[in-house]
């Protein structure tokens, strides 16, 4: 039984939006809208300590189980380096920081997708 089956009532519904980004643009990241996600989330908080003063970092690590027929694409890589998530409750941004492969043991196939996430900038590019 997958995740989604699985757990039901933990499944959020049009609230994560996925989309492509390009980065180092003259106004930084670039969000271009694609789909929305239905996601289980799995909230997480990590911090870094710096040598130097002020260089503390506290970031949230978050997973997203996504379901891979609604991902743009499956490969891993291409997921880390071409694509962002937007949150469209709080109005913030995720880069995908690390990807996972959910499969069944019995079958061999994919059943979802874990995406690890961390909060970014980005601008939200509207089509014209």
């Amino acid at each position: 039984m997958d995740v989604f089956s699985a757990f039901p009532h933990a499944i959020v519904y049009g609230q994560w939006l996925i989309g492509s980004v390009e980065r180092a643009t003259e106004v930084g990241n670039v969000f271009k809208p694609i789909g929305y996600l239905d996601v289980i989330i799995e909230e997480g908080c990590s911090t870094q300590t710096g040598m130097t003063p002020n260089a503390d970092q506290i970031d949230s690590d978050s997973l997203l189980y996504t379901k891979p027929e609604q991902l743009p694409t499956c490969r891993r890589a291409g997921l880390m380096a071409g694509f962002m998530l937007l949150d469209t409750e709080d109005g913030q941004f995720y880069e995908i920081r690390d990807v996972a492969v959910g499969k069944n043991q019995e079958t061999g196939e994919t059943e979802h997708l874990e995406l690890k996430i961390r909060q970014t900038e980005a601008e939200y590019e509207v089509d014209s």
